[in-house]
């Protein structure tokens, strides 16, 4: 129940600033903060202004654990303490626990899971715990996935789509589909983006990352675009010679891509 003396505008200024895994615990305060949290305007705002946690995930014998440091004085020019403290299994994914995650796609707060041998998929809140299984209708051992949402719509969780990408024969034939939440369904997405692609993607804004290739000598960034379902090819800013470990995309600050390229041994 809202308090009487604090008008809903306040108590919505109040709630944007908590930390973002404080959150769950007040989902079930009251059915006016539980329908405030689900609303993806106060999302926007709550990552604007909430103290900035940064909430590391990996994978561990087929479970995920979670790594955290405040950020807050990073992004403020201040001195702070990078040492990330390693929280253990999460907790809030006790409906996954009979299952192996083999992949982990984050996206804009979400992160999109793969089971083991791409049986299941599932994507999950790892604020609130809140999951979403997805139903497959076609599975292969090689099928890598992208997740983003539409951003010609206005902003909601329904917006959010998944890209399935198999390739069934080395950089000549791919197999595409994408799943659309709001219709909770796939469907066969007719594109080619005449490429090698490598590494799993990244996801910026909504839209999907990858390095990618033609010829082994000349590598670029293929972006994938959830709102027109194409792809588009972009330069790097620098000249990539071969791709290996060292070489990486990454998000940054979940606003701009990152690109990682070790030189030292050329």
């Amino acid at each position: 129940m809202m308090m009487p003396h604090l008008s809903e505008d306040l108590v919505e200024e109040i709630l944007s600033r908590v930390p973002a895994i404080s959150l769950k615990r007040l989902r079930y305060t009251c059915k006016q903060w539980n329908a405030l949290f689900n609303d993806q305007r106060f999302s926007k705002k709550h990552r604007d202004k909430a103290p900035k946690t940064y909430l590391g995930l990996t994978l561990k014998d087929f479970r995920i654990y979670s790594m955290s440091s405040n950020l807050h004085g990073l992004l403020h020019n201040n001195n702070i303490d990078l040492l990330m403290e390693f929280k253990g299994k999460l907790s809030s994914l006790n409906d996954l626990n009979d299952f192996e995650i083999s992949q982990i796609y984050p996206c804009d707060g979400l992160i999109l899971c793969s089971t083991k041998r791409n049986t299941r998929l599932v994507v999950w809140n790892p604020c609130t715990g809140q999951t979403r299984w997805i139903k497959r209708r076609n599975r292969r051992m090689c099928d890598t996935f992208a997740f983003g949402y539409d951003n010609s719509k206005s902003s909601c969780l329904n917006n959010y789509k998944i890209l399935r990408v198999c390739e069934k024969i080395k950089g000549q034939q791919f197999e595409y589909e994408i799943f659309e939440f709001s219709s909770n369904s796939w469907r066969v997405l007719d594109v080619n983006p005449n490429c090698i692609i490598e590494g799993r993607s990244v996801s910026v804004k909504g839209n999907s990352y990858w390095f990618a290739t033609i010829t082994k000598t000349h590598y670029f960034i293929r972006r994938f675009d959830f709102s027109s379902e194409t792809f588009q090819k972009l330069p790097l800013p620098f000249h990539i010679f071969d791709y290996n470990d060292s070489t990486a995309l990454s998000a940054f600050r979940e606003e701009q891509l990152s690109v990682r390229f070790d030189t030292s041994e050329f």
